[in-house]
């Protein structure tokens, strides 16, 4: 787990279930420079071994 945010969920009476964060210092940037954010795909370190299955799911990614 890297630990980007904390988060919490809550599902309403009707259903919805909403998930409210907040982010830890660096947050997101503790993986690669903000200018870089979106340029490759950061895969959990717990999610490593299904690397490339993981990446063949997502399709073709463009700029």
């Amino acid at each position: 787990m890297r630990g980007y945010f904390d988060s919490i969920y809550v599902r309403t009476p009707g259903g919805a279930l909403f998930e409210a964060t907040v982010s830890h210092d660096p947050s997101f940037t503790c993986d690669e420079p903000a200018a870089q954010l979106g340029r490759q795909v950061i895969i959990s370190p717990q999610f490593k071994d299904s690397r490339e299955a993981l990446i063949a799911q997502l399709g073709v990614l463009q700029d």
